[in-house]
């Protein structure tokens, strides 16, 4: 029976881990408690105790992001340094050089230094996580779903205007290469389904 309660305990403080906090002390008294009690040798009950803690210590995966290829994370740091390096020094040159493909505007325009620095500051922040992807999906999930937006209006908007068909070929195409490179190499998360059972949150 004790040692049934000591299995018992050993769930309870793991699905703790996994949930409150702060349940965690509690669940861990018990199971002490419960190990006293038992007929196990001390032995028995310190390896017991430390296979649970050593449980409790094992590195989880992240918010149940998935990293089965080191290779494809390394790729991932390539682009980012890649796109961000585009973003932050090459998007006003493009304007000056292919203005047909990546311009605008005809003549004095304010537009092109507004786009030009929040683009800037996007290719500055996608620099900074190529140190540690894993730790800014959600700015690489904007950078995706940001370009695949902007990259459609300025597709209708080109279709729609005949002297900004060039852009078919410069800005809008550039756009959807770079949100299919990020998505096509940023980790997914384990759906609920398919994930471990001892991974899943309670």
């Amino acid at each position: 029976m004790l040692r049934y309660n000591i299995a018992k305990c050993e769930e309870k403080f793991q699905l703790a881990c996994r949930a409150r906090v702060g349940e965690i002390r509690s669940i861990a008294c018990q199971i002490m408690f419960a190990a006293a009690r038992s007929d196990l040798s001390p032995g028995l009950q310190a390896a017991r105790l430390a296979r649970i803690l050593a449980g409790f210590a094992r590195p989880r995966r992240d918010k149940g992001v998935i990293v089965d290829d080191p290779a494809r994370l390394r790729y991932l740091r390539i682009a980012l340094v890649v796109i961000g390096a585009i973003m932050t020094f090459a998007v006003y040159p493009l304007m000056v050089v292919w203005p047909a493909g990546w311009a605008w505007h005809s003549g004095h325009s304010d537009y092109p230094l507004m786009i030009v620095g929040i683009y800037a500051t996007l290719g500055v922040f996608l620099l900074r996580a190529a140190r540690d992807p894993l730790a800014h999906l959600s700015l690489i999930g904007f950078t995706v779903w940001s370009s695949v937006v902007h990259g459609a209006i300025m597709a209708a908007q080109s279709f729609a205007t005949p002297g900004h068909r060039g852009h078919l070929l410069g800005d809008v195409p550039a756009l959807f290469v770079i949100a299919a490179v990020l998505a096509f190499l940023t980790p997914r998360a384990a759906s609920r389904a398919s994930r471990p059972l001892e991974e899943r949150p309670t």
